[in-house]
């Protein structure tokens, strides 16, 4: 291979990784069927996550790690206690797309540099930095955007609930009793945060 074709592959390769970037932010077109499914009552999407539980998964062990360390910026925690997300897991996250981030500009870079074509290491420590800082804010884009459909679900279920919680009353249960028993009616997520 010739130092152009190999010039040529690195900035593909970069390239790619830009588009695949954009592509992770551009809204999906969702299946209408499925749509539709969604805003039954009935239906339910998954749990957003699983609750709060600290395992050893690399996130959270990086995450204790910074709140043992480090003074740590307030995180969303609305949206983590909704999502049922640990602070830990939430920085963790943050900190590993940086080192990502860090790493990912240098490989074209490198490979570039070998192929014998003299690029300046100003640029891929300016890249490195601004990668690593772009990629750092992914973890609270996805919070926010999990949570937004997790609020969204929850308003359709406590709709329903209230629906419920209506002709529980109408059929003569007392106020309590409505509440809980139409609680105990769904099995999502919501009916059971609802149910607690």
């Amino acid at each position: 291979m010739t130092a152009t074709s190999l010039a040529a592959l690195a900035g593909g390769l970069f390239a790619l990784g830009g588009v695949l970037i954009a592509w992770r932010f551009t809204p999906a077109h969702p299946d209408l069927a499925t749509a539709l499914d969604g805003l039954d009552p009935e239906h339910s999407l998954t749990p957003p996550v699983a609750p709060i539980e600290l395992d050893d998964a690399v996130p959270d062990r990086v995450g204790r790690w910074l709140y043992r360390h480090l003074p740590l910026p307030e995180p969303p925690a609305a949206d983590l206690a909704l999502l049922g997300m640990p602070a830990s897991r939430f920085h963790g996250q943050k900190l590993l797309y940086a080192l990502f981030g860090m790493v990912f500009p240098l490989l074209p870079g490198t490979l570039v540099m070998l192929v014998g074509v003299r690029v300046p290491w100003v640029f891929a420590g300016v890249a490195s930095v601004l990668t690593a800082i772009a990629l750092s804010f992914l973890p609270d884009y996805n919070v926010r955007s999990d949570a937004t459909r997790a609020r969204e679900e929850f308003t359709r279920a406590l709709g329903a609930y209230i629906d419920l919680v209506a002709l529980e009353r109408l059929s003569g249960a007392g106020p309590r009793q409505a509440m809980e028993s139409a609680a105990q009616v769904g099995d999502s997520w919501p009916f059971r945060r609802l149910a607690e």
